[in-house]
């Protein structure tokens, strides 16, 4: 199996969405579950390494409890994103409201 450099997979993705505006507006009907047929894309931004690199091995989903009353959140304990954020967030809220019984 060949790797595939970011930089390479990077220039791959725009190569398949260059000049294709229905895929993006596919994905905000699917997103949205809205009818886009009359939308018209007007801009698209491609954001260069917008997120750090995740190399292996991850480990997704740690528990916030860290033991001592310390709870831990952020991107570092999930996946590198904003989505890893709002995921580790969440769970983070779930193990401090178990902890003092809250239901």
């Amino acid at each position: 199996m060949a790797t595939v450099t970011h930089d390479q997979a990077l220039a791959n993705a725009r190569h398949l969405l260059a000049g294709q505006p229905a895929a993006a507006l596919a994905q905000a009907a699917r997103l949205w579950g809205t009818d886009v047929d009359a939308w018209e894309l007007l801009v698209r931004h491609d954001v260069v390494r917008a997120l750090p690199r995740a190399v292996p091995p991850l480990e997704p989903a740690r528990r916030a409890d860290v033991g001592g009353g310390m709870f831990v959140c952020g991107d570092h304990r999930e996946t590198p994103s904003i989505q890893g954020a709002l995921a580790s967030g969440v769970r983070a809220a779930q193990d401090v409201a178990a902890a003092v019984g809250a239901r």
